[in-house]
C-alpha cells in the first residue's frame, strides 16, 4: 500500500467552535468545499483540515498530502483511530464515484477514547486534483438517529474549488439542518429511513433460529413477514429466510440491514444473500417507495 501522509487526528470533541453557521465552506488553499447545516458549528484546523459539530456528532475533513487510492486513504486513517478506538465491528463498506469523485468508506461500531459505545466512519474521497480522508464519529444512539443529515452534509462535498453541492433530502430521519435527535420508536418494517423498502419484515438471529434454521451463527436477519405481492414476495423471499448480505455487504441484524436499505431509493434494485434449509441463494429486489 502506498504511504501517505495525513496529520494526526485533534479529538473529534473539541468543545470551542468559531465558524458561522448554515453557509458554505472553503478551504483557504481550495483543497475542498463543504456545506455548513444550519444549527451546526464548526472550525478551521488550518493543515489538519476542517470540523464540524453536531449534537453528539463530529465530522472532520482531512487533507492528504500525497495522492493515493481511496482504500489508501481509509486503511492510513484507521492506523490512527486503532489507537483510540477499540472493540470494532464492521458494520458496511462501500466504494463509489460521485460527481467524478472516487470515494469509499467503512463504518464501525466501537468503543471510543472515552470507553464509550459509538460508531465511526472512516471515508477516503480523491479528484478534482486533490485528496482528502473524513472521519465522522458520534454516540451510536445519536449518530443513528442523525444518519440522513450525515448522508446530506457529506453529498455537498466537493474536492479542489468547485463549490458545494446544495443540500438535498437523503434516506434518514433528518434533512440537512435538522439537528433534532430522532425519538425512540420501534422499527419500522424495512427501513427506518421511510423512503424504500420491499415489503417484509425482519428481526435479528436468536439462539432458537440458528437450531431450528440450520444456521452457523446469528449473522444475518431473519424474514418475520412477507407482504403477499409485494417486491419480496415476487423475488421469491419466504418467511423464516434469512437475509446474510445486502448488495455484497453483510447484515450483522436488523439495525444493520435497516441501516444498508436506507442508502437507497424507490427503484433501486439490490441484491441479497439469503439463507434457506442449510443453502444460500442471490436474488435481486426492486425496491418500492414506503408510505
Amino acid at each position: 500500500m502506498r504511504s501517505l501522509t495525513i496529520p494526526i487526528l485533534v479529538s473529534l470533541f473539541l468543545p470551542s467552535a468559531i465558524r458561522a453557521q448554515g453557509t458554505p465552506y472553503a478551504d483557504p488553499q481550495h483543497r475542498f468545499t463543504l456545506q455548513v447545516p444550519e444549527g451546526w458549528t464548526s472550525r478551521d484546523l488550518a493543515d489538519q483540515g476542517f470540523i464540524l459539530y453536531g449534537p453528539g456528532l463530529a465530522l472532520q475533513v482531512i487533507p492528504v498530502a500525497a495522492t493515493g487510492s481511496t482504500w489508501d486513504v481509509v486503511a492510513s486513517l484507521m492506523d490512527r483511530l486503532n489507537r483510540a478506538w477499540s472493540n470494532l465491528q464492521e458494520i458496511d463498506r462501500h466504494e463509489m464515484t460521485i460527481m467524478g469523485q472516487r470515494t469509499a468508506w467503512v463504518t464501525y461500531n466501537g468503543t471510543d477514547f472515552e470507553g464509550s459505545p459509538g460508531t465511526v466512519r472512516v471515508m477516503g474521497v480523491v479528484g478534482g486534483g486533490a485528496t482528502v480522508g473524513v472521519i465522522v464519529t458520534g454516540e451510536r444512539t445519536r449518530y443513528s438517529g442523525q444518519r440522513g443529515t450525515i448522508e446530506a452534509i457529506l453529498a455537498t462535498l466537493r474536492l479542489g474549488s468547485n463549490p458545494p453541492a446544495a443540500f438535498a433530502t437523503y434516506p434518514g430521519n433528518h434533512r440537512a439542518g435538522d439537528t433534532t435527535q430522532a425519538a425512540s420508536q420501534e422499527p419500522l418494517p424495512d427501513s427506518a429511513s421511510g423512503q424504500a423498502g420491499m415489503g417484509l419484515e425482519v428481526r435479528d438471529v436468536d439462539e432458537d433460529d440458528i437450531r431450528q434454521l440450520n444456521l452457523a451463527d446469528d449473522a444475518g436477519v431473519v424474514v418475520q413477514e412477507v407482504r403477499p405481492g409485494g417486491p419480496a414476495d415476487q423475488a421469491g423471499i419466504h418467511e423464516n429466510d434469512v437475509i446474510l448480505q445486502l448488495d455484497r455487504t453483510q447484515v450483522d441484524g436488523a439495525e444493520s440491514f435497516e441501516r444498508l436499505l436506507g442508502t437507497h431509493q424507490a427503484g433501486d434494485a439490490v441484491e441479497l444473500l439469503l439463507g434457506r434449509n442449510g443453502r444460500r441463494k442471490a436474488v435481486s429486489v426492486r425496491l418500492e417507495a414506503v408510505p
